[in-house]
């Protein structure tokens, strides 16, 4: 294994610090699959992967485009997470919204797109299902 490789138990997790500084607007990607033998893990693969951004900025994933046809940006929040895909529209994840006609209330579904965000020092996943 070469020096920049780390290996981790089944469970285990680590926190990454940035030893340069100059520019933190690049995210930090960690390649969340298995690799077998001496193998190189990839910048963004074929299952899950988890992307941190630095702490200069938010990060605004909408123009990220997938790798596959059902990728997968999934954002950790205090409840359920947000889980986006992509179409012709750009990510976006299931939503509902009230919707009141007289006096009945209706949740209604619906995609929602003008959330994609991520905050300066968080993270997200990025599960590919494609090809590398």
């Amino acid at each position: 294994k070469s020096a920049s490789e780390v290996s981790l138990k089944r469970g285990s997790a680590f926190w990454l610090e940035r030893a340069n500084t100059a520019d933190l607007t690049k995210p930090i990607i960690l390649a969340g699959r298995y690799v077998a033998g001496d193998a190189p893990a990839p910048t963004i693969g074929v299952g899950w992967n988890l992307v941190g951004n630095a702490k200069a900025g938010d990060f605004n994933f909408s123009a990220v485009m997938p790798k596959g046809a059902n990728d997968k940006i999934i954002v950790p929040t205090g409840g359920a997470p947000k889980i986006y895909t992509y179409d012709a529209n750009g990510w976006g994840y299931a939503a509902t919204k009230e919707v009141t006609i007289g006096s009945r209330t209706m949740k209604l579904p619906y995609r929602k797109t003008d959330d994609n965000i991520i905050p300066a020092g968080h993270g997200f996943w990025y599960v590919s299902e494609g090809n590398e």
